[in-house]
């Protein structure tokens, strides 16, 4: 029998569940997820059946039963043969395919749609918070007021909800300055705040403590806050005192004392190992606990030298597995819950063989999230977006790194240079 990679042709009415099929269809003209997967159940072979195909390739070495050519009749007589199905059978079956091809195209079409109005959201944002950043000391007392409108907005509009989508967004803006890394603290802080169930003034003090948290760096020299690692320990030294500087100016523009804390407290460590004062985990507030956990993801997915940028699945497992100690038990049991084990811009394999990027996750079902999958056939600006929690027969199978795909694929799923991030609710 020939192996995987060596497709053939059947007769249509020769299908059985178990076989690997690829469809030679453009892929809206099926209902199926892909137009190469192994047939699992009886519903498939009837949707099969109403395409009306003579002929379907069949990839042998991929499929769980044998060719029909090679089974006994005993082989045979065991398994579930579609029946013969009649005109009106037929007619019902046909319309039931194109019923659920147009849902599966809407449901699409509805994915772009959201992701679109997710990114035009964050640019809103984005140049807000570039702007309020700029503008910190010549006109504090309306930066503050931008901030915390800033922050009210997005909890009402897309935080202050059980079911929260964090969406990976085309950062065009991305600068790699302070604003793109607050811009992430932020809306990731704010989402683990809810989760955790911060609410009215604490969730507030949460979204103004993640965007001036480094407040205090903007007192230093950009020859050490600019610098690629490793810093020396003089230059350490001074990089760290952007913590009380931050803390005395915010206090003279007028943050609040609970902003003032998050940002006094936001490098102090779980286990003691922290600065400026070595606090450990419940001896520091909530909000500087959240900070913590979601400022050090942000810097290890997008580091000063771009060469280290890890991908958000490897920050994750990077955070649990060597740096847990660090983090408030809560707080990174509940970050990791939120983000998922595949984070949004983390690049996958499916479990039928095709590639994709997870571009959004469901704080309520992260382990199906939404992926953007790679198909030559299909136009980029169409490309197939699934919801896995949507897809029974579809699932993640391990995470992938640029350099094991090729540059027609990751050209196609476009990870961003930046991982960047924004909210909608459910």
């Amino acid at each position: 029998m020939p192996g995987a990679g060596n497709p053939q042709y059947i007769d249509a009415d020769k299908l059985c569940v178990g076989l690997f099929i690829e469809l030679d269809l453009d892929w809206v003209e099926h209902p199926f997820p892909f137009n190469r997967f192994r047939i699992k159940t009886p519903e498939q072979l009837q949707a099969l059946q109403a395409l009306g195909l003579k002929r379907v390739r069949v990839d042998p070495g991929r499929s769980s039963c044998p060719l029909p050519a090679a089974r006994t009749s005993a082989s045979r007589a065991q398994e579930a043969e579609p029946a013969e199905l009649s005109e009106e059978s037929e007619a019902h079956a046909a319309h039931e395919v194109n019923q659920a091809k147009m849902e599966r195209l809407a449901r699409i079409k509805a994915h772009h749609q959201a992701i679109d109005e997710c990114e035009k959201a964050f640019r809103t944002a984005a140049k807000d918070m570039r702007s309020i950043q700029l503008n910190i000391y010549a006109q504090p007392e309306e930066s503050i007021e931008r901030a915390s409108a800033m922050v009210k907005n997005l909890i009402q509009t897309s935080i202050n909800d059980r079911q929260v989508t964090i969406s990976l967004v085309n950062n065009k803006l991305a600068s790699g300055e302070v604003y793109d890394h607050a811009m992430n603290v932020m809306v990731l802080g704010l989402v683990i705040g809810q989760q955790l169930g911060l609410q009215g003034e604490d969730l507030q003090a949460l979204g103004l403590g993640c965007i001036f948290h480094d407040l205090g760096k903007t007192l230093i020299s950009n020859s050490i806050t600019h610098k690629f690692p490793p810093l020396s320990p003089h230059e350490q030294r001074a990089l760290n005192q952007h913590v009380p500087l931050g803390v005395e100016v915010g206090g003279r523009i007028g943050l609040e004392p609970a902003v003032l804390q998050i940002i006094a407290e936001h490098h102090e460590r779980a286990d003691g190992s922290g600065f400026p004062n070595k606090l450990k985990d419940e001896a520091i507030c909530m909000g500087a606990r959240i900070v913590c956990v979601v400022n050090d993801f942000d810097n290890l997915c997008n580091p000063l030298n771009p060469m280290l940028a890890m991908n958000p699945h490897e920050a994750l497992k990077l955070m649990y597995a060597k740096r847990r100690k660090e983090y408030s038990p809560i707080v990174i049991s509940q970050f990791i819950r939120c983000m998922g084990i595949y984070p949004p811009g983390t690049l996958v394999a499916l479990n039928n063989g095709t590639q994709g990027v997870v571009v959004a996750v469901n704080t309520e079902q992260p382990l199906k999230p939404t992926v953007m999958v790679y198909d030559g056939s299909v136009p980029r600006r169409d490309a197939i977006v699934l919801d896995l929690s949507e897809e029974a027969d579809v699932a993640i199978e391990s995470a992938l790194s640029k350099s094991a795909l090729s540059l027609e694929v990751v050209s196609y799923l476009n990870p961003r240079s930046r991982s960047s991030y924004f909210t909608q609710a459910q």
